[in-house]
């Protein structure tokens, strides 16, 4: 692709945004004509995918190429536009030139504009025609915040495994004598965590005396309606529900309602990753079991090279 794209011609395969955006953008709700809504997050979604048609930050001639651009950011016309007003009044790009040209800031500048520390940029696979939906990038973003509050956990299972090293241990052999491969629970987090959470759930169902301790550590890596609410700045637990019904709908990602029971009755607490403690079962009187409801869990559909501690800091473009 030539620098400054006069024609555009082909798409990329991937979007680069930057690192720590989703989760401020998610937060950025605010009051508007008696609703609340982010409109944040559309238009910086505008400008991560212009940003990622060009190496020299400029489009030029964009009026004759709305039919490609609005292709591209799955909009019309006058949606387009009206992103392209706020970005203007976010200093994110400027219209110059006699046959109007687009001008994108740098990330470094655009970092200083969203109000975080530039610490490079991580790309997210995107193809209009297999991503199709309205405006479809704000939920690539939105699913971007919690796929980082999934790797948070992860990384702070970790943390928790190694300042525990009997715990680690002990875990690590109840693991290996339910099948899990010994390399992998040494080497790969994601996988020493699935494993646990698949024992957690058996010795609960099973209701086992070793419940309690092997539920020392939380292995559930999601979040509850009403922690995302709370991240996202949603005013319901039921606007939640809408959103994450969109991310599937738009199959970005699968989402799995799990509850499992037990024939033992207990009231067993367990941590909720705040650093706190809650009642996590409830008792079936008429089933006469003991339910155990985790969080929805989340898997993705798309990609993104998105690290738990990004620290390389990449040249701004």
């Amino acid at each position: 692709m030539v620098a400054v794209v006069k024609n555009i011609n082909p798409y990329p395969s991937s979007v680069a945004i930057l690192t720590g955006a989703p989760q401020e953008l998610v937060t950025h709700r605010e009051l508007r004509y008696e609703y609340h809504t982010n409109r944040s997050i559309k238009a910086w979604s505008v400008y991560f995918l212009l940003k990622s048609l060009t190496t020299s930050g400029k489009i030029q001639n964009w009026n004759r190429q709305i039919p490609r651009l609005t292709y591209w950011c799955q909009c019309n016309e006058k949606t387009l536009r009206s992103r392209l007003n706020e970005l203007i009044r976010l200093k994110l790009i400027e219209l110059t030139g006699i046959r109007g040209d687009i001008v994108l800031t740098s990330f470094k500048k655009a970092a200083d504009i969203l109000g975080i520390q530039y610490t490079g940029t991580y790309n997210i696979n995107y193809n209009p025609t297999t991503h199709n939906g309205n405006q479809i990038f704000q939920y690539l973003l939105r699913g971007e915040e919690i796929r980082h509050n999934q790797q948070t956990q992860l990384e702070a299972l970790r943390y928790k495994l190694d300042k525990n090293p009997s715990l680690k241990n002990n875990l690590h052999l109840m693991l290996k004598q339910q099948g899990a491969d010994d390399r992998k629970l040494s080497n790969d987090i994601a996988y020493f965590q699935a494993q646990l959470l698949i024992l957690q759930k058996r010795l609960f169902k099973e209701g086992s005396e070793l419940l309690s301790y092997v539920m020392e550590l939380r292995a559930d890596i999601n979040r509850s309606c009403c922690g995302i609410k709370q991240q996202h700045n949603y005013l319901s637990a039921q606007s939640v529900s809408y959103m994450k019904k969109r991310l599937r709908n738009l199959k970005l990602c699968n989402i799995q309602s799990v509850i499992i029971e037990s024939a033992t009755r207990s009231r067993l607490y367990v941590p909720d990753g705040l650093d706190k403690k809650r009642d996590g079962y409830k008792w079936l009187g008429k089933k006469k079991a003991t339910a155990w409801r985790l969080c929805d869990q989340v898997t993705f559909l798309y990609e993104s090279n998105l690290q738990p501690k990004q620290r390389e800091t990449r040249k701004a473009a």
